[in-house]
């Protein structure tokens, strides 16, 4: 907003922290008295009132844009910190579990033990691998020779049947044998381990 100088007619601009003291006009170098707010024309005042207001909303759209900006910042800052630790903590936990699950020397040192029975539970499994792959073939074959009309359908029947119990029975019996030595293995793996670490723990104390 703008007031004109009394003395040279010039605009000047109309500052109302100056309101009531004394400036000095750009143009004429004339001395004047800055009206105060209650001493300024209607038209002006309300101007001046219109200017405030519309300043005020201005600085209020600023600052609540500047706090959006702020709370935006400070929300993406913490999703980054829950990130970090999310991260964190899956890193403990998987070194844990790999900690966990990296054999210690007394389990390897028992590992070397029963090498013969620890093989014969591999070769349980692929016998009894074998025994099911032998009777598909054998069924095969015969469908085979079915559709060329060697072998009479019924007759690849009763035979696929007939072979089906010893077959399940004998990968079953293979299977569970192998499964069996494996337990015993297991439980003496077990009692070896308690055994050494015990006997470490002890050896441990002793020591000064």
């Amino acid at each position: 907003m703008n007031l004109n100088c009394p003395y040279c007619g010039e605009t000047i601009p109309y500052d109302p922290s100056q309101a009531g003291q004394p400036v000095q006009c750009s143009y004429c170098e004339q001395t004047i008295q800055m009206p105060t707010v209650e001493e300024l024309p209607d038209d002006l005042r309300e101007e001046l009132l219109r200017e405030e207001a519309k300043r005020h909303e201005q600085q209020q759209r600023s600052y609540r844009r500047k706090q959006d900006r702020f709370l935006k910042e400070m929300e993406k800052e913490e999703q980054q910190k829950r990130r970090e630790e999310a991260r964190r903590r899956q890193q403990e936990l998987q070194k844990k579990v790999e900690a966990a699950r990296r054999p210690v020397p007394e389990e390897l040192a028992v590992r070397k033990r029963y090498l013969a029975l620890r093989a014969l539970v591999r070769w349980n499994k692929l016998l009894a691998a074998l025994i099911l792959l032998a009777y598909v073939g054998y069924v095969v074959i015969d469908v085979i020779a079915a559709l060329r009309g060697t072998t009479p359908w019924t007759w690849v029947a009763m035979k696929s049947l007939l072979l089906a119990l010893p077959t399940a029975l004998g990968v079953l019996m293979v299977w569970a044998s192998g499964e069996v030595i494996q337990v015993f293995l297991d439980i003496a793996d077990d009692v070896r381990i308690t055994r050494l670490l015990t006997k470490k723990q002890v050896y441990r104390k002793r020591d000064p």
